[in-house]
């Protein structure tokens, strides 16, 4: 494609430059929240059940053979996806099979689950959500604003008052388990990942590691360590951790992101990606051996590449479908698995009804 038409070229430059964590502008915080970086999130593949049958033995006038009981053979259990498919930027009405769901904003958080339902988490403790990380347990951690004075008009700036960022977890009947507001006024902050017992948080100074049960914080990867004059300048925008491996594009437009085992140097991570313009998107693998590489040619499509870390080969390059869009429209990609991941892209519009395709791409090993 030689072109590509000016709504989906306006539509990709906005996902691929989406803003990072708050800055301390009230406006945009609500905006970030409509609109967040492409993410990428994922299904898991179905199993057979397998069924076995009792033989008997039939002879005559003689000793019968002794039967043979086996257990009543049980239902195979369809493993829970390694990584969940949370629709972080979607702002709209969507359906898969299912009934159509709202989301987006003050709504609700969409998840694409296993059975390729589309189930819809309700936004409890904050406006919106900047970032949302689904447990495997079933629990969401979150990070957003929460505007405590809503009609009281005053300036804005990194020390506005009245405003929380707060970092939530829900259980997974959406009750609110903790919220914890974690802004320092006058600095940035946003939500990179979690686990179960740690939420890994973004500030001036570097990646936090947050522990959940007493909010205690301790700075695992300084600024300096990365080499990046600013977190909060499009530094960090694209990043992922999994483990002690953390990547990040720390200048996504020259395609070269550096990957970090926490405690050792930094390493830039060779890609063969001759046509990459511009990295979107980050997303290690649940063993961290590969990444799925978002990036947009320099004809402004996009592509999804599953790289090996280890000597920067590429395993698989796909250029997923794109629905059309006058606003804009997100990607979301996770592994189910450390073979293949899910992709599924949506428009960014408050009117109409999309359906949503997740499509999966394997490393072919």
């Amino acid at each position: 494609m030689d072109q590509i038409p000016a709504p989906v070229e306006t539509a990709v430059r906005t996902a691929a430059q989406a803003a990072p964590g708050y800055r301390g502008d009230l406006d945009s915080v609500y905006r970030r929240a409509r609109a967040r970086r492409q993410r990428l999130i994922a299904t898991a593949a179905g199993v057979a059940v397998l069924i076995t049958a009792a033989g008997v033995g039939l002879a005559q006038r003689r000793p019968a053979p002794p039967v043979t009981v086996l257990p009543a053979t049980q239902p195979v259990v369809k493993p829970a996806p390694a990584q969940r498919l949370l629709l972080s930027g979607a702002v709209g009405t969507y359906r898969t099979d299912g009934a159509a769901v709202r989301l987006g904003g003050r709504d609700r958080v969409g998840e694409i689950l296993p059975d390729g339902t589309l189930a819809g988490h309700p936004v409890q403790g904050a406006d919106g959500w900047d970032r949302t990380v689904g447990l495997p347990d079933g629990r969401l951690v979150a990070l957003g604003p929460r505007d405590l004075m809503p009609d009281v008009e005053r300036p804005d700036g990194p020390d506005i008052e009245g405003l929380e960022y707060n970092l939530v977890v829900a259980a997974p009947d959406g009750a609110v388990q903790l919220s914890r507001d974690v802004r320092v006024k006058g600095e940035a902050v946003t939500l990179l990942t979690a686990t179960a017992e740690t939420a890994w948080l973004w500030r001036p100074a570097g990646l936090y590691s947050h522990d959940l049960a007493t909010g205690t914080e301790s700075l695992a990867v300084p600024r300096k360590t990365l080499g990046i004059a600013q977190v909060f300048d499009g530094s960090t925008q694209f990043a992922d951790l999994n483990g002690d491996r953390l990547i990040v594009a720390a200048d996504s437009t020259r395609c070269a992101p550096k990957v970090l085992d926490i405690g050792q140097p930094v390493r830039p991570l060779p890609l063969a990606l001759a046509d990459c313009s511009t990295i979107a998107n980050l997303r290690l693998s649940p063993d961290g051996n590969v990444v799925a590489v978002t990036y947009l040619t320099r004809q402004l499509i996009p592509h999804v590449a599953l790289v090996r870390i280890a000597d920067g080969r590429v395993l698989a390059d796909q250029a997923p479908s794109i629905a059309s869009s006058s606003l804009g429209w997100g990607m979301d990609v996770v592994w189910p698995d450390n073979r293949s991941v899910t992709v599924v892209t949506y428009p960014v519009e408050p009117s109409g009804t999309y359906r949503l395709k997740p499509t999966t791409i394997t490393t072919g090993s």
